[in-house]
């Protein structure tokens, strides 16, 4: 899949999609692989225009991406996306630890709270 994305709009070019989420159902993932391509893309596209531009818009955009995901009432709203992106926060947090700790690190108290 070739995904590129110019002033936060993505386009999607289809083709095969090889995409590692982590301990996420593989329905979950398979169903919304497209979708958390996309997410990405925008993402990052918003993260380079409020570093580049000093965009207020994207910025807070990327304040509230999580947000917009998991509100049931938001248009972004995607149930398996969302399980996948618990996912993906989830080892990414236990990375995180993992990796303080390595470096020497007591951890006092550390929670992924959904």
């Amino acid at each position: 899949t070739d995904v590129s994305s110019e002033n936060g709009t993505a386009q999607l070019n289809t083709g095969t999609l090889d995409l590692d989420v982590g301990t996420g159902a593989l329905g979950d993932e398979a169903s919304c692989a497209t979708s958390l391509q996309l997410l990405r893309s925008i993402t990052h596209a918003w993260l380079r225009r409020a570093y580049s531009s000093d965009c207020l818009i994207s910025n807070e955009l990327l304040h509230n991406i999580y947000r917009l995901v998991c509100d049931t009432n938001a248009h972004l709203h995607d149930p398996a996306l969302h399980r996948v992106l618990q996912s993906l926060l989830r080892s990414t947090f236990l990375k995180l630890v993992g990796e303080l700790q390595g470096l020497g690190a007591t951890i006092v108290s550390a929670n992924f709270q959904t």
